[in-house]
């Protein structure tokens, strides 16, 4: 029974950090129509000046301005290289520019970070309560609780505000939402925001159940992106079902095998699943 807990623990632990991951990167990519796979940066950027401003500024303090610096950072890159490369003669080619483009920025960031950052893996110092029940801390629970919360009111939002339904027009058509005196520009850099806010979030958390360092941001991303495509491209929905697939999957094998083969595993799920649900476990109208 100890066992099963743990792994159920487990599962939803992995399963909530790994939807806010991939929300972010499903949200930006259904709302804009491009996957920004530099993503796991900008939220690790924000991560590493929270750790730095730790003792200095105390944690309340040090996560805001991590909050800040990570939707500011989104903002910039959308601005400045996004919106230059989501040019061309039709969705598919803007689609690709700015899949090249911010792969480039995942390959160009990690000698930066080495740069500026530790490269030894860096565990963030917040809180974890009590344990309830021996089985999860309060910390614990609250992650869990949290991935649903950001979830609940997403949809929410979308559906019940004037700006959900703005965002939901600059979905379905941009050209049009434009005639009609939407600023769809501005609508991205909201949504770019909000989308480095969540990465930041989803890695802070990583950071304190496990660790970050520079590779974490390739790698969280590649996870995120791997969830967004399973879920459906663009479909939140599909994303918090994707995550749970995946963060069971690699809980059991963990368990089951561990090591160096849990990736594996994972990788092999992911593909027997893409394979069934080639266009994702809810489909969505964007496709790479």
């Amino acid at each position: 029974m100890i066992i099963i807990m743990a792994l159920i623990k487990s599962g939803l632990l992995l399963t909530a950090v790994y939807f806010l991951i991939s929300f972010a990167i499903t949200f930006q990519y259904g709302v804009g129509g491009f996957p920004n796979l530099a993503l796991g940066y900008i939220g690790l950027l924000g991560v590493f000046v929270t750790v730095t401003l730790w003792k200095s500024f105390g944690g309340p303090m040090a996560i805001i301005i991590g909050i800040i610096v990570s939707g500011l950072f989104s903002i910039s890159i959308q601005k400045i290289i996004i919106n230059q490369l989501n040019k061309g003669r039709n969705e598919n080619e803007k689609r690709l520019n700015v899949l090249y483009g911010t792969f480039t920025l995942l390959v160009a960031f990690p000698p930066i970070f080495y740069k500026f950052f530790k490269s030894t893996a860096i565990n963030v110092k917040l809180p974890t309560g009590s344990q309830l029940f021996n089985t999860i801390t309060v910390l614990e629970l609250c992650v869990i609780i949290l991935a649903f919360i950001f979830f609940a009111i997403f949809r929410l939002l979308l559906k019940k505000t004037v700006y959900g339904h703005i965002i939901q027009a600059v979905t379905e058509n941009p050209k049009l939402s434009m005639i009609m005196g939407i600023n769809i520009q501005r609508v991205y850099l909201a949504v770019a925001a909000i989308s480095g806010i969540l990465a930041f979030t989803g890695l802070l958390i990583w950071g304190r159940l496990f660790n970050v360092q520079v590779q974490t941001g390739a790698e969280i991303v590649i996870y995120g992106f791997i969830i967004s495509v399973l879920g459906g491209l663009g479909n939140i929905s599909g994303a918090l079902i994707a995550s749970a697939v995946v963060g069971f999957a690699y809980a059991l094998s963990n368990f089951l095998i561990g090591g160096v083969f849990t990736p594996i595993v994972t990788f092999v799920i992911f593909t027997i699943c893409i394979i069934v649900f080639p266009r994702g476990f809810l489909r969505s109208e964007r496709t790479l």
